[in-house]
């Protein structure tokens, strides 16, 4: 959960938008994420090669593909509900 938190920490820095930062210091990531993994199936290696994809595409200089990766890493991080 410290590393995730890290890691999107890491990508919100680096966008040098302060308001953005101010934002995401106010969250409480690492306790959404504890909440998030408790409620999703997902086996926790998918987060990482998703999180290694993600800043593979970055360090390459490929937005694009690095804005999809993230939005499907958004995606697949989203708890399912029981109705």
């Amino acid at each position: 959960v410290i590393l995730n938190s890290e890691f999107h920490g890491t990508i919100i820095q680096a966008t040098g938008n302060n308001t953005l930062v101010r934002v995401w210091e106010g969250l409480d990531v690492s306790s959404r994420t504890w909440v998030n993994m408790s409620l999703t199936a997902a086996d926790l290696h998918d987060f990482v090669d998703s999180h290694s994809e993600i800043a593979h595409a970055i360090a390459k200089g490929d937005a694009a593909e690095a804005r999809e990766l993230s939005w499907r890493h958004v995606r697949e991080s989203i708890p399912s509900r029981a109705d």
